[in-house]
């Protein structure tokens, strides 16, 4: 098994953007689920986190 983790520094000014996109994958969790296996993999899980005023994902 492959265990990966990124982190990727959301652009200044698109931050909304970015938590709508995350409150619609919550909303559409079962779609998500179901990609997975074609995706070949067991879990995915996105994190949303500021750090010294910036969000990441």
């Amino acid at each position: 098994m492959v265990t990966e983790f990124e982190t990727f520094r959301v652009k200044v000014g698109k931050e909304e953007r970015a938590k709508e996109w995350m409150r619609t994958i919550t909303e559409r969790k079962a779609d998500c689920i179901a990609t997975l296996s074609r995706e070949k993999m067991a879990l995915e899980t996105i994190f949303m986190t500021e750090k010294d005023g910036r969000l990441f994902l």
